[in-house]
């Protein structure tokens, strides 16, 4: 069984990844409900004008809260864009999506990503992401919000794609709001 730097298996972090997508979709969708429509609720009405009191005092979620919760769906969406690396590396034995725009874009992102992940859109745009394929012999461009970068052979350093140990390991990287680079090596 192939261990990745860290000593642990790819199907163990799928796993573990698969629990952390999960818990930080739900966060982001909770964190992010502004309430139901009144034809929706089921609640009697005088405990509705009660609950209506009640949300109207409080106050509305901070930049910083929402900020929060758009890099924690930035983090899981990069963890699902994984998964769907890790499909792509068990069906084509061994091979990461080349990087090659066009061969990435034909072999990868249009059978594993588009029409394939739901709500893959940067929380902030609403925007489907852009995934960027960075070569070998290229300096990774800056990122921007809804951008993420995937390099093969890579692994992540300080948020920064370097040298892999071997063509083994492929990296993915993108920026939060908060200004920090994320990036996980596969």
């Amino acid at each position: 069984m192939r261990l990745n730097q860290n000593g642990f298996s790819p199907v163990i972090v799928i796993m573990a990844a698969t629990v952390a997508v999960t818990l930080s979709i739900c966060a982001y969708f909770i964190l992010s409900v502004n309430g139901m429509d009144d034809d929706k609720a089921t609640v009697p009405a005088p405990q509705k004008a009660q609950e209506a009191e009640v949300i109207t005092q409080e106050e509305e979620p901070s930049d910083e809260i929402t900020m929060a919760a758009n890099d924690n769906k930035r983090k899981a969406d990069l963890v699902r864009l994984i998964s769907k690396i890790a499909e792509f590396y068990a069906v084509n034995n061994g091979k990461y999506p080349s990087t090659d725009p066009t061969e990435f874009t034909n072999t990868f992102k249009n059978n594993y990503v588009v029409n394939v992940l739901e709500n893959f859109t940067d929380p902030k745009s609403k925007i489907f992401y852009t995934i960027a394929p960075v070569t070998e012999d290229q300096t990774a461009p800056e990122l921007e919000l809804g951008t993420i970068q995937y390099k093969w052979p890579a692994k992540c350093g300080d948020g920064e794609f370097v040298n892999a140990d071997s063509g083994q390991q492929a990296a993915v990287r993108l920026l939060l709001e908060s200004g920090e680079i994320y990036c996980l090596t596969i």
